[in-house]
């Protein structure tokens, strides 16, 4: 595609039909919005802010969309090919959170901030609480079977830190990596001590060897955060906090507080991640500050076990295509430059040249992707993919469809019709004279 060189603006996008001024050769289609499902049956009225989907089901005709709302949050479960929608997860709109997994029960609590939903290797749906509610993560083992809240199958994955969650990913082993979104969150791992068993296992922290700062403190400006680095076992794999702090206070983010005690590298409020294996054969891990706007890339060892190399996958100094100086830091919503780094979806060109696509946190907000040619994890250009104009919103949950393009969120619009849209290339040839071509 032909980047796009300015954002979009009022004048040349439109909520109801355009909301995304896009490249040349590119559509955008809505799929959904919240005045659809909300006539729909067991659609709450408190399901709002549209957040980080994935897609599921035999067919791909399954959408998983987290509400990211402070109270009242769920998961909803939405049939393209039908058109009907499923609430899987739903709170009671109360603002009372369990902190108690021994007496908890998913038909009488709320929910708080629900981002993202995440399919599992073994095809259950993991869903956690961000910046509301307890930093607790669930997960549905039915997700694509449930026809309701009532006989939706969910377990509080109480063995998982208190955090502010917001990026989970698995890699090629199983193991389970989150964030927690803070000024200054850092990075987490969880191995299941059974296969696909998310229910009990080691969860460590990771450490780069060269910071001497102090880990509670923000992130963005401390030094040392680059270079070789290790994890840091907070909870072994029979459950049990090896720290003074306890990892599993869900009042108040204990998760956070044992990171601390161990040293855990602080990083300037992670979003997301996305998992990719580069030119040399490892796995590496790229994660999105917010606070900081940089992608970084943490290199797994060959067998994953071990260390890691951090790295700057992005930054403001990174070059566009289209341009011969550094993209730069978009000042305000109506200048072009990267800003507030949020979703992630890897992808591969035509070529196999990684891309990553990067969604900003804004108001509204750009889609840039990164190339990186040579895999060797740090980005050779950026370009401006995508840009939305619709008043008081932000694009979310941006992922690679299956079935071909890209499904993405529009969240908290000023209208509040929170929708879900398709970009997809234009076709070459109308669909009934292709059919006439090729019978």
């Amino acid at each position: 595609f032909v980047p796009l060189t300015a954002p979009a603006t009022s004048s040349n996008t439109n909520e109801a039909t355009t909301p995304f001024l896009l490249p040349t050769g590119l559509i955008s289609t809505k799929v959904t919005d919240r005045v659809t499902l909300s006539g729909q049956t067991g659609y709450q009225s408190s399901f709002g802010s549209w957040d980080m989907m994935n897609v599921g089901g035999v067919h791909n005709e399954f959408i998983y969309i987290p509400m990211e709302v402070g109270t009242g949050a769920g998961v909803v479960r939405y049939n393209r090919d039908t058109g009907l929608s499923t609430t899987l997860l739903g709170g009671n709109n109360t603002g009372v959170f369990s902190s108690t997994p021994g007496t908890w029960s998913p038909l009488n609590d709320d929910f708080g901030a629900i981002d993202p939903a995440v399919i599992t290797p073994t095809n259950t749906l993991v869903v956690a609480e961000e910046w509301t509610g307890n930093g607790r993560m669930f997960e549905i083992s039915n997700p694509h079977t449930a026809t309701s809240v009532a006989n939706s199958s969910v377990t509080w994955l109480s063995n998982i830190p208190s955090v502010s969650h917001e990026g989970i990913k698995f890699d090629s082993q199983g193991r389970m990596y989150f964030i927690d979104e803070n000024s200054s969150g850092s990075l987490y791992r969880m191995t299941p001590a059974g296969a696909g068993d998310l229910t009990l296992g080691k969860v460590e922290v990771m450490s780069v060897d060269g910071f001497g700062g102090d880990p509670s403190l923000a992130g963005t400006g401390q030094a040392g955060r680059t270079g070789a680095g290790e994890w840091l076992e907070i909870i072994d794999s029979s459950g049990n906090a090896l720290t003074t702090a306890d990892p599993f206070d869900f009042t108040a983010r204990g998760g956070r507080t044992a990171a601390d005690e161990v040293g855990a590298t602080p990083f300037g409020r992670p979003e997301d991640l996305e998992i990719s294996t580069l030119a040399n054969g490892n796995e590496a891990i790229f994660m999105a500050t917010t606070d900081e706007n940089i992608v970084w890339t943490i290199e797994l060892d060959a067998d994953g076990l071990g260390g890691v190399n951090v790295s700057e996958f992005i930054n403001s100094l990174t070059t566009p295509s289209s341009q011969s100086s550094p993209v730069g830091v978009g000042a305000n919503d109506a200048v072009y430059g990267i800003d507030d780094v949020d979703n992630l979806a890897v992808d591969f060109g035509p070529n196999g040249e990684l891309q990553l696509f990067i969604v900003e946190d804004e108001n509204p907000s750009d889609i840039w992707v990164a190339t990186d040619a040579d895999g060797d994890g740090i980005a050779d250009i950026i370009d401006l993919f995508a840009s939305l104009g619709v008043p008081g919103s932000e694009a979310t949950g941006f992922i690679i469809d299956p079935r071909g393009g890209y499904l993405v969120n529009i969240q908290h619009p000023a209208s509040a019709n929170d929708a879900l849209w398709s970009i997809t290339q234009v076709s070459a040839v109308p669909i009934p004279a292709a059919v006439w071509l090729f019978g």
